[in-house]
């Protein structure tokens, strides 16, 4: 690393007339032996579950959804209006 810094292009920062450009150059010097050589730790940050998704909504999804799959495994126009029926319900909560 102080290799790296000893050798970066420092000497463009003299050369551009605005103290923008300086800015700029400078900050790309830095950002480039930054990404280099300091490690970059991933952390992910916790998802709290929305207000409305109550126990009571989840218990009535999991119920539809149980619903939904027993009337497209046998195809009985009573289990079709029974999944209907509960998921209006599930939508009204």
């Amino acid at each position: 690393m102080d290799r790296t810094l000893k050798n970066a292009p420092w000497w463009c920062l003299e050369l551009s007339p605005h103290l923008d450009q300086s800015f700029s150059a400078f900050e790309s010097i830095v950002t480039y032996i930054m990404d280099k050589f300091v490690p970059v730790k991933k952390i992910r940050s916790k998802q709290f579950a929305p207000v409305w998704l109550t126990s009571e909504y989840k218990l009535l999804q999991q119920a539809s959804n149980a619903l939904r799959k027993k009337a497209q495994i046998s195809g009985d126009d009573n289990n079709w209006s029974a999944f209907r029926s509960l998921r209006n319900n599930v939508n009204l909560k």
